[in-house]
């Protein structure tokens, strides 16, 4: 199966919509009904957030991988800094143990959203897609957040070579998710040279 990527438009704000909340498990949607406060609909939020250029969600971000110029897949990758941003107390609560899991990945290339279409599942089009984003790999390497829940996503991902390096809480409110906590993975750019991580 030959697997093409290609820079997101504006006009795939909807399939990346979609592949956004799907990666995260439904967490995107029900947080944005949670803060929505106009009772908007939330996916179409989501959508708008995405044609922002300035969002973490936004196109501009974003991959769409393709087998036969059909879209199977949607990549949203984002380099995190060298130093410690300070979280916004106006963050919703939900967000923020996944910001302070960041401030443990700094310098590396965060693997934001990677999803795929069903029926394309399980035929390496994830190993690829991870591949991709190891392209623009950071000074320490690659990072991600999942689930514990997750187990499908988080096998795929130690298969390739990431690890858990820190876990912290989710704040679920009403939000059906199997997992307990979050964890942060890495991927180091030189794995010969590290040490094993601190649980």
């Amino acid at each position: 199966m030959e697997i093409s990527f290609r820079q997101a438009r504006e006009e795939d704000a909807i399939f990346i919509a979609k592949h956004a909340n799907q990666a995260g498990e439904g967490f995107p949607l029900h947080m944005w009904g949670r803060e929505n406060k106009k009772s908007i609909d939330p996916f179409e939020l989501l959508v708008a957030e995405v044609k922002r250029v300035d969002s973490v969600n936004s196109f501009t971000k974003s991959q769409i991988a393709e087998v036969n110029a059909t879209q199977v897949g949607c990549l949203i990758c984002q380099h995190i800094g060298e130093t410690p941003h300070k979280i916004d107390e106006r963050e919703p609560d939900m967000v923020r143990p996944l910001l302070e899991l960041e401030r443990y990945a700094l310098s590396t290339y965060n693997v934001f959203v990677l999803s795929i279409e069903s029926d394309y599942q399980g035929k390496g089009i994830g190993a690829a897609m991870l591949k991709r984003a190891e392209e623009n790999i950071g000074e320490k390497g690659m990072s991600l957040i999942v689930s514990d829940g997750n187990i499908r996503a988080k096998r795929l991902y130690e298969r390739v070579g990431y690890f858990a390096v820190r876990s912290v809480s989710m704040i679920k409110h009403d939000w059906d998710n199997p997992g307990s906590n979050w964890q942060l993975m890495i991927k180091p750019k030189n794995p010969a040279s590290t040490s094993s991580p601190k649980r």
